[in-house]
């Protein structure tokens, strides 16, 4: 049920972000489609230059690679939400939407169309092993 009302409330904020946002639609574009398959996760931390006598904290954040459906389509808007887990992980969900274009159907791809997105996760030292990332479909919204 938690995982439910989380997936909803995803996809009411990724509806009024892309409502609200200044994000222009490709005038290529001929559709909108959710991505709901994750290529690979990587996870940053760093410390930025802190003046002498100051206490900075690291900050992290999560790259995420995605494949495009079509061979020149393009990324669209990205809403997520995160939660700490009990075992201390950090679960965070996203809904990724892509742009399909007119021109991709008689397109042809040499290598998969892959597209990088980041997520600021906040304040502290993460790696991949305690951030597990997780793209919204419709298996999350029916367990």
């Amino acid at each position: 049920m938690k995982k439910l009302v989380l997936s909803m409330l995803l996809m009411l904020l990724s509806v009024s972000v892309f409502a609200s946002s200044t994000m222009s639609i490709p005038t290529t574009a001929v559709g909108l489609y959710q991505i709901t398959k994750l290529d690979s996760v990587a996870v940053h931390t760093s410390v930025m230059p802190c003046p002498s006598g100051a206490v900075c904290e690291a900050v992290s954040v999560v790259t995420v690679s995605v494949t495009m459906n079509g061979c020149v389509d393009t990324l669209g808007p990205v809403t997520y939400s995160t939660e700490s887990l009990p075992d201390g992980r950090l679960h965070v969900v996203a809904s990724v939407l892509g742009f399909a274009d007119s021109r991709s159907p008689g397109a042809r791809c040499f290598a998969p169309n892959r597209k990088q997105f980041s997520i600021n996760l906040g304040f502290g030292y993460m790696t991949e092993k305690n951030v597990v990332v997780e793209l919204l479909n419709s298996s999350i919204l029916m367990k």
